[in-house]
């Protein structure tokens, strides 16, 4: 009796073993889902209508955040994060509308999926470890060192 138990443990602890390993796959494989989503939905509403680069900007900023010992772990948690009251990206917390252009939805997803799959995906951001910016129609009263200005937004670093 005690050798059969035996013998049938042992044939199920690699079957149990083996679904904790597909457990912890479909684990992260949501949560990527979930990070790739938070950061299509900041790169859209940051930077929707700006070309290219300017959202490969906006997904390298959000990721020298995520990077940073000063900030979150997770891009979700770097997009909703507040300090003080006020979120750090200007779209969370008010009201967006709906996606209104696919084709910038989907690039913006496209990036994103770059973004957390690649360590550097735009060159000066990466570099200069920015981790602010602004459009060019505000001026706020920052004291940090400015970067670049990539289409309507103007980047900035410690």
């Amino acid at each position: 009796m005690k050798k059969a138990f035996l013998i049938t443990l042992f044939t199920l602890v690699p079957i149990l073993s083996h679904q904790q390993q597909i457990d912890d796959v479909q684990l992260v494989s949501m949560n990527l889902h979930e990070q790739i989503h938070c950061m299509a939905r900041n790169i859209y509403y940051e930077a929707g209508s700006e070309p290219y680069e300017g959202k490969l900007a906006v997904a390298q900023v959000t990721m020298n955040r995520t990077n940073h010992p000063s900030f979150p772990k997770t891009v979700c948690e770097v997009v909703y994060q507040r300090i003080n009251g006020i979120y750090q990206f200007s779209w969370v917390g008010e009201r967006v509308s709906g996606i209104r252009s696919k084709t910038a939805w989907e690039e913006c997803v496209a990036i994103a999926r770059r973004a957390l799959t690649e360590t550097k995906i735009h060159d000066t951001i990466y570099k200069t470890k920015a981790m602010y910016f602004h459009n060019n129609t505000v001026n706020p009263v920052w004291k940090l060192k400015y970067v670049a200005r990539i289409g309507n937004h103007l980047f900035y670093t410690r």
